[in-house]
Parts: structure tokens; C-alpha cells; sequence
């Protein structure tokens, strides 16, 4: 395999992120055996390429995760889920 032979360390964690599933499928599917997770842009897609030759084999590490951000759960103007220093700005 080609990434074996890349030098990297050894363990480590991967993720990968399939955007399109038109492009590069055997990297794909490569990319797929050597990943720890494996994400797509959305529990939909995730659902309409989980049949493909290259995803199936790998369902146990593979989600959709919806692209965008919930405006209700991370509005810091609500409430701030990120640390005050994110938001501050100091002038001295």
C-alpha cells in the first residue's frame, strides 16, 4: 500500500473527510483502510455512498456529519461555549 511506505509514525490517529466521491476512488479507498474515523459532509451523502466498494467494508468507522454550524448551540452571543479569550479583545 502507499501510504505504508510514507514514513509516517506509527500509531497515530487519522481522520478522513470524503467531500466527492467522483474524485480519486482508489485514494479513497485507501484512504479508507488506513483511517481510524471517516467522515462526509452530511448523514445523507454519508447514507447514498454507503454502498460504494470502497465505504462499505469500513461502516464500523465511518459517520456524516452535517455541514454548517448550529446557530441555537454555538451563538456566543447567547452563550458561549468557547473560552472568554476567543471574544476578548485587549488594547493596552
Amino acid at each position: 500500500m502507499a501510504l505504508s511506505g510514507v514514513g509516517m509514525p506509527l500509531p497515530c490517529s487519522v481522520v478522513f473527510s470524503i467531500h466527492n466521491m467522483n474524485y480519486g476512488l482508489p485514494l479513497i479507498e485507501e484512504a479508507m483502510q488506513f483511517s481510524n474515523r471517516c467522515t462526509t459532509v452530511s448523514p445523507t451523502y454519508a447514507l447514498e455512498i454507503s454502498g460504494e466498494p470502497a465505504i462499505a467494508p469500513h461502516m464500523s468507522k465511518f459517520l456524516g456529519i452535517r455541514n454548517g454550524i448550529d446557530g441555537d448551540i454555538w451563538d456566543p452571543q447567547v452563550k458561549s461555549l468557547s473560552p472568554p479569550s476567543l471574544f476578548t479583545y485587549n488594547q493596552q
